[in-house]
């Protein structure tokens, strides 16, 4: 039976690896590309593996295209990674698929098939390769002669914009932080300046224009059901109309110039 071969660890050490050669945790047969995002077996030919990796048109390209950027920032060059071991990660991730490569080919894995146990290694390591590579971006650092600074990472929170956008809805129907109160129809509607600003040019004008402290907009031949549903959208992105109502609401959009609202013409 034949012997299959092992990461080395001093594969990350050479220089025309170093930028882009990492292990991966919990599988010594295996390596994985930082640059091109992939994992891909090393246990057949070994350091032949990683050569042919190196060889790829796909990688070459994206070598190419970092290095272009490297070159336009002026004596700047990419760091050496060095060693580095992907944690598995707790959490399932939902992203881009990573490429397995094979000596057969390539091949996209499919997150939605059947589970087998290799299948499910196979899932875990590509999983946590995409975690990092999604976070972790190393920034250029200073070229030789002139004084080295440290080496830095670029951290990325995945749920960002999907974390403020709850937290904003929140805020809204618990009426907390609000600064301002929209009042029609003898009804009025509290809500923040910041969100109002953002999603509405009308709004960020007046609120330019007289930066008094929780102020009262009253809205004239405005709809209280309108101007309620205006800003769930401001603040959700989306909303459910009935019919009956689309075309008022619509008006009552372009007036105050909502953002992605505004611009939709009622036919």
């Amino acid at each position: 039976k034949r012997r299959l071969c092992k990461f080395v660890t001093e594969w990350t050490r050479r220089c025309e690896f170093s930028p882009w050669l990492v292990s991966v945790n919990n599988d010594k047969h295996k390596a994985c590309c930082l640059l091109c995002k992939k994992i891909f077996p090393v246990s057949h030919g070994g350091l032949h593996d990683v050569k042919t990796h190196a060889k790829s048109k796909r990688h070459i390209c994206l070598l190419q295209q970092q290095e272009n950027r490297a070159t336009s920032s002026t004596g700047q060059v990419w760091p050496t990674l060095g060693d580095f071991h992907y944690p598995n990660p707790s959490v399932s991730k939902h992203g881009e698929n990573l490429v397995l490569e094979d000596s057969g080919g390539e091949g996209v894995l499919d997150r939605e098939s059947p589970n087998t146990s290799k299948e499910s290694s196979d899932s875990e390591d590509l999983e946590a390769a995409e975690s990092v590579a999604d976070s972790m971006h190393p920034i250029a650092m200073a070229s030789p002669g002139k004084m080295e600074t440290p080496q830095q990472y670029c951290l990325r929170w995945k749920y960002h914009h999907s974390n403020l956008q709850v937290m904003f809805s929140q805020l809204l129907e618990r009426e907390s932080f609000c600064d301002v109160t929209l009042a029609c129809e003898g009804k009025t509607l509290r809500a923040h300046k910041m969100m109002l600003s953002a999603c509405s040019t009308y709004f960020d004008s007046i609120f330019s224009q007289h930066e008094e402290n929780n102020p009262i907009v009253i809205l004239k031949d405005v709809r209280f059901a309108d101007i309620k549903a205006l800003v769930e959208f401001m603040y959700k992105g989306e909303i459910n109309v009935e019919n009956s109502h689309l075309s008022s609401l619509l008006k009552t959009a372009e007036e105050l110039r909502i953002k992605g609202l505004a611009e939709v013409s009622w036919r």
